[in-house]
């Protein structure tokens, strides 16, 4: 039995909707928030959001909902409009949505094989200092660091978008940039200057196409994340340095030759 704000839920399954069709994830709902896992179809990009507060939130005890997140929440927005729900359900049997007019409606859970979970080697804890640490690399902390707002970021996007190109160069320096459209000699080239601040040395991260995706799943309280890597690795870890607590590790763009 779950008690929530339908509509703050809602959009809560769209900031992990990373495909279309969406990959099928397991929802955790404990009092404290809700806990969201999973990967894009492709793998190229995993979120998970850590016990994000929804308003209206009880929980008799915690348990774990499968589902299509866009399939769920769209039931919830059109049948809650913006107010409480209830949620009930049992193992392998519809999950009931009950509204404050006594109005309703039921959807079939997700198989649990649909639901791709991140391996344990994507599963990156911190260490004392708060730094995020690669397992895939005996642990080791990130060797490039940098701090930028989403603001920022979204000029990247929209460099993407004038160059007509899939994917984006943001150099992590004293003086940011994100370039895109110089690979292959392409006609169309864009950039522009970016402002961050840097611990250490110089990097530059290049993303793809989902970049624009990467930064819808943080969602509207957090406005600055911490971007790190590590110089063995071809991906780099976006989390959140302010509002709701959600990681995202996103694959870099292959250089083409």
């Amino acid at each position: 039995m779950i008690q929530v704000n339908g509509g703050e839920f809602a959009n809560l399954l769209s900031a992990v909707c990373m495909d279309s069709p969406p990959v099928p994830v397991k929802i955790l709902f404990e009092n404290e928030g809700i806990s969201i896992s999973g990967l894009n179809v492709a793998k190229t990009m995993q979120a998970i959001l850590t016990r994000w507060p929804v308003s209206g939130l009880k929980v008799k005890e915690p348990c774990v909902l499968l589902a299509d997140p866009k399939e769920l929440g769209d039931i919830v927005r059109a049948k809650s409009r913006g107010e409480l729900i209830r949620i009930s359900t049992k193992a392998s049997q519809p999950i009931s949505i009950s509204t404050k007019n006594n109005g309703g409606a039921e959807v079939m859970p997700a198989e649990e094989e649909d639901c791709l979970i991140i391996p344990d080697r994507w599963l990156m804890p911190k260490n004392e200092k708060g730094q995020i640490l690669f397992p895939m690399f005996d642990n080791e902390p990130p060797t490039h660091t940098a701090t930028i707002s989403l603001q920022e970021l979204r000029k990247g996007v929209h460099e993407q978008l004038t160059a007509k190109a899939p994917y984006v160069v943001i150099t992590f320096d004293k003086k940011g940039e994100a370039r895109s459209g110089y690979w292959s000699g392409k006609q169309v080239r864009s950039w522009t200057p970016l402002e961050m601040e840097i611990e250490g040395e110089p990097f530059k991260v290049a993303f793809t196409e989902s970049l624009k995706t990467v930064l819808s799943v943080f969602g509207t309280t957090t406005t600055q994340v911490k971007v790190s890597k590590h110089e063995k690795g071809q991906f780099a870890v976006l989390e959140s340095i302010d509002g709701n607590n959600t990681t995202v590790v996103a694959t870099e763009a292959i250089r083409e030759v």
